[in-house]
């Protein structure tokens, strides 16, 4: 066999096997479109809860404090009229001398009618002749507070416990009107300290 007959066997072998090929549909030949998948979030852990630091103050909400207003003693406001106690029994226990008994009456009238600058007055004359007598200081305190003058009310009154005795009844009054005074002014942890004093004192 020469070579064209060679040649002439390969070109109908060739011929024969494309052929055979077929062809894939037009269908099978275009590309399906991806559907996305949709994966879910992970599940997020719960923050744990917070552990206090040493060394750093843990804030904590502050409770309902009662106010100091709350024990506050009615004190004679200015302008009411309401006589000062003229039951004060002076520190040694003795009747006042007749000047002075005179002079805390006529105090008590002009209080009673609120003339205020009048009781005052009386009682500073009384204050004179008894210098060391606490009752008359108490007197003149409560007059400064009924003139809504609380720095010397407060002053009075502190004056009044440098002379009266420690934990009795008159230096608990006084306790009591620093307290209000105190208020007055807006010192509601002044206030609150002498409310105490004054209701550590006996009655």
């Amino acid at each position: 066999m020469n070579m064209r007959h060679v040649a002439l066997a390969a070109l109908t072998l060739l011929a024969g096997c494309a052929g055979n090929q077929t062809i894939a549909p037009i269908e099978d030949r275009i590309t399906k479109p991806e559907v996305p998948v949709v994966r879910a979030p992970p599940p997020v852990a719960p923050k744990p809860a917070a552990v206090p630091v040493p060394g750093q103050p843990i804030v904590k909400p502050l409770p309902d404090v009662e106010s100091p207003a709350v024990r506050a003693v009615p004190i004679p406001e200015s302008g009411a009229g309401t006589p000062l106690p003229s039951t004060l029994a002076p520190p040694t226990g003795a009747a006042p001398a007749p000047a002075i008994a005179g002079l805390i009456a006529k105090a008590d009238q002009s209080s009673a009618q609120g003339q205020y600058d009048a009781a005052r007055a009386n009682l500073e004359r009384a204050v004179k002749i008894a210098p060391r007598d606490a009752e008359l200081w108490q007197r003149l305190a409560m007059v400064s507070y009924a003139q809504e003058d609380w720095s010397q009310a407060k002053a009075l009154a502190e004056r009044s416990n440098s002379f009266a005795a420690q934990g009795s009844p008159l230096a608990a009054r006084n306790w009591t009107l620093i307290g209000n005074a105190e208020l007055k002014l807006g010192n509601q942890s002044a206030a609150a300290a002498a409310f105490e004093r004054a209701g550590a004192a006996p009655p």
